[in-house]
């Protein structure tokens, strides 16, 4: 199920970068989510928070941006496809505004937070995403 994997990100680690890494425990991770620090992370702050890092994670060369090999190294057709989905100008870079202008339209994140989020108020508390993750 690919939902779990969104809210991996919020427990992974990458590599050095001119980009801030993503912070290294899953508590300074949430903080982090948690652009305007109310305690919940919203649908566009998990979206803003994921694409920041799934683009940390590939920036391979560090520079900022993204090609297409650094997207997917052998890119069949499926994961260009991917790639250019989210490179709205079509110049084969792809940086971090096209990422998270991509990841806040992605219905996934609608999804994610909806499983999450108990009280039903469209956001996820630090404790509804332990919980959800506890059973994914």
């Amino acid at each position: 199920q690919p939902l779990p994997v969104l809210f991996t990100g919020l427990l992974l680690t990458a590599c050095e970068s001119p980009l801030p890494p993503p912070p290294a425990s899953f508590d300074d991770r949430f903080r982090s989510a948690d652009a305007n620090q109310d305690g919940r992370v919203s649908r566009d702050e998990l979206a803003d928070y994921m694409a920041y890092h799934l683009f940390y994670k590939r920036d391979a060369n560090r520079d900022g941006e993204l090609t297409v090999q650094e997207w997917w190294p052998d890119a069949d057709v499926k994961e260009r496809a991917g790639f250019d989905r989210r490179d709205a100008n079509h110049n084969d870079i792809l940086t971090l505004k096209e990422a998270r202008l991509y990841s806040r339209s992605d219905p996934a994140i609608d999804q994610t937070i909806k499983l999450a989020d108990k009280i039903g108020d469209g956001s996820a508390s630090w404790k509804e995403i332990n919980a959800y993750l506890g059973t994914h």
